[in-house]
């Protein structure tokens, strides 16, 4: 039996399928909040291979809680130094419920190597919670053939999948 207020995997990958738009879905897989791991409540997440007729691309999503305020709350929705990080574009804003949102188009590896591309959103509320999407242009994240130019959603789809209400359930 799935603990009360517990969410399953299947919940997640549903909710994931549900939001990106039309297209086919393979290789899903999760993790809810009722698999504690070494007897621990981890943060659920959702992974598809999403395939809009242009090439499979994973998608992924995370929810978990950063502390509010917190100097890790604040990074997590900053634009990496460059001089780091590897990215084509970043853009970082304050939405109107208070929630900070970044968005980066990047790389899965910081010398750009393979041409596989990591693009992601990452929300963080005002409440700590914190929405984490990815996805590649490769249907799995590390030494996976890219699959299409470039990952299925842009800026814009990614904000919209990573505020949408339905990850505040979770």
């Amino acid at each position: 039996a799935t603990p009360a207020g517990a969410v399953t995997a299947d919940a997640l990958v549903a909710t994931l399928e549900k939001l990106l738009p039309r297209g086919s879905f393979s290789s899903q897989e999760g993790r809810g909040t009722d698999t504690p791991v070494a007897g621990r409540t981890v943060s659920p997440y959702a992974r598809v291979v999403y395939d809009d007729g242009r090439g499979g691309a994973a998608v992924a999503v995370s929810v978990n809680r950063l502390l509010p305020g917190s100097e890790e709350a604040r990074r997590t929705a900053q634009c990496p130094d460059g001089a780091f990080i590897a990215f084509d574009d970043c853009s970082a804003a304050k939405l109107a419920d208070g929630s900070t949102l970044m968005v980066l188009q990047g790389y899965e590896y910081p010398n750009r190597r393979g041409g596989t591309k990591l693009w992601s959103a990452e929300l963080v509320a005002p409440d700590g919670e914190h929405v984490s999407v990815r996805e590649w242009n490769a249907a799995a994240e590390k030494d996976s053939p890219v699959t299409r130019e470039r990952p299925p959603l842009d800026s814009a789809g990614l904000k919209a999948l990573a505020t949408a209400r339905e990850w505040r359930d979770f």
